[in-house]
């Protein structure tokens, strides 16, 4: 997959990410010719949830640096008008 990153400060990056089984990894955007250190790797746990784990690259294998877990909620429901 290609993908492009946009930041609110203007800059721009292009990258490529890949499917590994049931894990989608985005290797940090380097030179064509270095390999990358660190990476972002997903993984769907349901309909409603993913995580992400930030790797880092230690000789052949990839040491997980911290994980976050996405949840979606139901939306809140609006205000009411009190009648």
């Amino acid at each position: 997959l290609r993908y492009s990153n946009w930041s609110d400060a203007g800059s721009l990056q292009h990258g490529e990410a890949y499917y590994d089984g049931d894990l989608l990894h985005f290797p940090d955007v380097k030179s064509r010719d270095e390999e990358p250190r660190t990476r972002a790797t997903w993984r769907r746990i349901d309909a409603d949830a993913f995580e992400v784990t930030r790797e880092r690259r230690e000789g052949e294998e990839w040491k997980p640096l911290f994980r976050v877990t996405y949840r979606r909620v139901a939306a809140a429901a609006g205000p009411t008008d009190g009648t």
